[in-house]
């Protein structure tokens, strides 16, 4: 197998669409389709920006690597995933380019969360797409350097699924209209 991070998937993992799982807390739960993408462009990166939209939005990070379980790292808390590798996908290598191509699919679980995520409970599915240009080595596409370039990318493809949440107690008091992840972000126009 090439040079290559298809154990990305612990990244994939913060990437799971979670189904919600029925979290009690005294305060009514939030609860909706909460999707996490992660992308990265570095050859050596330990780690890749993931976004996660929905019930709440936030900017972190998740690891990159072989590892079944990740922790995405969030301003207000984190979120620890397991994922398990579906069937299919695969690795296409173009001897003559060195173009390397991975996709890989399966399931992920989140296992807990602290901060503001504490309560966090779901399953779904995740993808992940990976594009390399092998290092040349002596006119020859090598599996041991590290690649030339590399593109990442992790998203959901599961629709209908759902995460729950203990909403966040406010510090300043709070109430409706307070976001429970955190301020929210700017408005880009």
């Amino acid at each position: 197998m090439p040079h290559s991070r298809l154990g990305a998937a612990a990244a994939a993992a913060a990437l799971c669409v979670a189904q919600s799982a029925g979290a009690s807390a005294p305060s009514p739960a939030i609860s909706g389709t909460e999707h996490f993408q992660s992308m990265s462009t570095s050859v050596t990166a330990r780690t890749g920006q993931v976004i996660a939209y929905g019930p709440f939005t936030a900017v972190g990070t998740a690891p990159i690597g072989p590892q079944r379980v990740g922790k995405a790292v969030f301003p207000s808390g984190t979120i620890t995933i397991s994922h398990q590798r579906g069937k299919g996908g695969g690795v296409h290598v173009n001897p003559r380019t060195c173009l390397v191509r991975i996709a890989e699919t399966g399931t992920c679980k989140i296992l807990r969360g602290t901060g503001a995520y504490a309560g966090i409970t779901g399953h779904g599915t995740y993808r992940l797409s990976l594009v390399q240009v092998a290092a040349r080595v002596s006119g020859a596409c090598s599996q041991k350097a590290p690649p030339a370039a590399s593109q990442e990318f992790l998203q959901a493809i599961r629709s209908g699924a759902s995460v729950t949440r203990k909403p966040a107690r406010p510090a300043n008091g709070g109430g409706p209209g307070h976001s429970v992840a955190g301020p929210a972000p700017p408005v880009l126009a």
